[in-house]
């Protein structure tokens, strides 16, 4: 057992608090025990820290430095006496799960926390940080007991960085957010068909020729991922092959299975001027040829293991993924060359011929030392139960791979499937997954992983894509599967986003410096509240409408509103709130009073966008959006308030107008609320994962 002491010397008093507390930690722990008394922070707090583990050394000084931002105060310091914090790694304590992540933290007039591991140390120091809060008397903690542990043992994150390139210093920001949400794995998709991310040393043109000069040194990478392991994260690199490869064959065209010269961009090009429906992108994704690796040669092989090789060097974790989604097998259709090899050596078709590079890539990963991962399309029966599989494809695809099937032919499974970050859905659509709320054996899956694809992100839109969503999805990785009240996870959301912001995260400020650009002004507190009414497009509509545009018109920077606004608000939440107070009892003045007021202030925007549209060109683009949202909310106060009323169905009529409104890939947020304020009926929220 290793014993150490925190030491505090503080005046802190136990105060009994009139209010309800909540304990606003996100993921959810497992258990709390909440009493209405309150540790007040009258002095500060000294930590000793000789003899702990580096990087819980490392731990203390963020808590540190985050309280110091939270509060503008010091009450955090480190000191070499004193013994008021009792603080443990017990690797023989058995707790309450079998995860040695657990931890325990208890509150009351002094502060104990516990842990089996570092992991589970550093995951008490995230939740203590998340415990302050003030009120008229000053800063506190609330008295409570937490035990807490995860779920799942893998809660990742997987960030695209081929498609746009995401710099350092963002990367480390996130890293930083992956820790205060309890994640432990940063999954890098390193090459695709516009980038290849990664300098080699062995294979220099990969780099030079493949990236357009934005890539990750070695030296950038080690950084990364030591920043990454002193907060208990791993590090997996994916190089995603047979396709999505054409980075690749730019400086090694003789990889490929077409010979041809290559550039960078996207695998499928659309020519200016020809109509492309969703039925036709279909079909040109099923029978166009891509770029794809050459799977027969003894060079490819050779080449990959001395690539591999020297890529293992930096990614110190067990795991190495190499892909294998989304190959439609037409190039190799095309080459008789492969087609003779096939028939050689009685590989039937396309389809069976990716699993034999599936094969061949993991007896090489094997060899090397490490577990060898592939996306869903990688799985087969006859695949080696040592490869993990990760599930990503929606069920509205068609018939996808089931974790069962897969944790039946004993081979690990990750959940993606639900989790993908750039179908623009809210943070609600990823807390209730099914994928995972319905898993009937926890055992089938180690765990999953949010996936954030950047074909319409870059570093300037990253972060706000990005979070504070991904905690929804850390939550469920976390958190136990009874957890799953909306309203209580998204009670605790806006103070987790605060934290995030004073971690470091840029989101907030991003957002509203490019709104204020796009404006030609600043931020008004009505500009504010009407782009939290808004959101982009949910689900595929506004991938499938980039997507069907031709190739040469296609922007290479994101910067429209629909770029900058993130998916979720607030203000809807809040108002939801509201609603449901009021149609349990209407005649609450109070809650009356305040729907009455946001109705107002909404009713104003018709009037304030009309006098700016002329300072922004942008801003002409919303106007309708602005006018029917004004227009709808003034038909719902007048109704409130029996002032001009007009018929309910003719006020239903205009609120479903709003409801189908497309305003620059913007769709409002708040139309089934007004609707409810109408016929009394607040329906659930849409979470349906839609092409159209």
């Amino acid at each position: 057992m290793k014993h150490f002491v925190l030491t505090l010397f503080l005046g802190l008093a136990v105060t009994a608090h009139a209010f309800a507390q909540i304990v606003p930690i996100l993921p959810i722990p497992q258990k709390v025990e909440l009493s209405q008394k309150t540790l007040r922070l009258n002095r500060k707090l000294t930590f000793r820290t000789q003899h702990l583990p580096h990087s819980s050394q490392l731990a203390i000084n963020r808590l540190i430095t985050n309280w110091e931002k939270k509060t503008l105060s010091k009450y955090l310091v480190i000191a070499n006496e004193g013994s008021d914090i009792d603080l443990s790694i017990q690797p023989d304590w058995k707790g309450q799960s079998s995860s040695l992540e657990e931890y325990e933290l208890k509150i009351n007039d002094h502060i104990q926390l516990k842990a089996k591991t570092n992991a589970g140390l550093l995951h008490a120091f995230e939740s203590l940080a998340q415990l302050i809060q003030s009120d008229e008397q000053g800063y506190f903690l609330p008295n409570c007991m937490i035990a807490d542990w995860p779920r799942f043992a893998h809660r990742g994150l997987m960030i695209d960085v081929a498609r746009h390139f995401i710099p350092v210093d963002v990367m480390l920001r996130s890293i930083d957010a992956m820790a205060a949400s309890k994640l432990n794995v940063l999954h890098l998709h390193l090459s695709d068909d516009e980038g290849f991310r990664i300098e080699s040393k062995k294979y220099p043109n990969l780099h030079l020729r493949g990236s357009n000069g934005s890539f990750y040194s070695q030296e950038e990478m080690r950084k990364i991922v030591k920043f990454a392991s002193d907060r208990e994260i791993l590090v997996i690199p994916e190089f995603d092959i047979p396709g999505h490869s054409q980075s690749w064959f730019v400086g090694y065209p003789e990889l490929a299975s077409e010979k041809k010269e290559y550039q960078l961009g996207p695998r499928f090009v659309i020519e200016e001027g020809k109509p492309m429906n969703p039925m036709a992108l279909t079909q040109m994704i099923n029978s166009q040829s891509t770029p794809t690796i050459n799977p027969t040669e003894k060079k490819t092989y050779q080449f990959l293991e001395n690539f591999f090789k020297e890529m293992m060097e930096l990614f110190p974790g067990p795991y190495f993924h190499v892909g294998m989604d989304e190959n439609n097998g037409i190039a190799w259709k095309k080459n008789p060359t492969i087609q003779a090899f096939m028939k050689s050596n009685h590989i039937a078709n396309e389809h069976d011929l990716q699993a034999y590079f599936g094969e061949r890539l993991n007896l090489i990963v094997k060899k090397l030392g490490k577990k060898t991962v592939m996306w869903e399309e990688g799985f087969h029966q006859n695949l080696s139960e040592n490869v993990a599989v990760q599930l990503w494809k929606p069920a509205l695809m068609g018939k996808v791979l089931q974790a069962e099937e897969a944790a039946l032919k004993n081979h690990q499974v990750i959940v993606s499937r639900g989790f993908y970050l750039d179908y623009f859905m809210p943070a609600a659509f990823h807390y209730l997954n099914t994928e995972l709320l319905d898993l009937k054996n926890d055992q089938w899956v180690i765990g999953g992983e949010a996936a954030i694809w950047t074909e319409l992100v870059d570093q300037n839109n990253f972060e706000t894509r990005t979070w504070p969503r991904a905690v929804a999805i850390a939550a469920r990785l976390w958190s136990s599967k009874e957890e799953k009240d909306l309203d209580k996870f998204y009670e605790r959301l806006p103070s987790f986003d605060k934290h995030l912001t004073s971690l470091g995260l840029e989101h907030q400020m991003r957002s509203e410096a490019q709104l204020s650009s796009l404006l030609n002004q600043n931020l008004s507190d009505s500009d504010k509240q009407f782009f939290q009414l808004v959101a982009p497009l949910k689900g595929f509509k506004r991938l499938i409408g980039t997507m069907t545009q031709a190739t040469a018109l296609k922007m290479d920077h994101f910067s429209a509103f629909a770029d900058i606004l993130p998916s979720d608000s607030e203000l809807k939440w809040e108002f939801r709130k509201s609603i449901k107070i009021y149609l349990q009892d209407p005649s609450n003045s109070i809650n009356r009073t305040t729907i009455n007021d946001y109705l107002k202030n909404w009713v104003l925007f018709d009037k304030l966008f009309s006098t700016k549209q002329e300072q922004s060109y942008q801003l002409k683009k919303i106007l309708p959006m602005a006018k029917q949202i004004s227009h709808c909310s003034q038909l719902v106060l007048n109704f409130l308030n029996s002032e001009n009323a007009i018929e309910k169905s003719q006020i239903l009529a205009e609120i479903s107008k709003l409801k189908k409104m497309n305003v620059a890939d913007l769709e409002c947020v708040i139309a089934d609320e007004l609707e409810a304020l109408v016929n009394g009926k607040l329906k659930d929220i849409d979470l349906k994962l839609s092409f159209f």
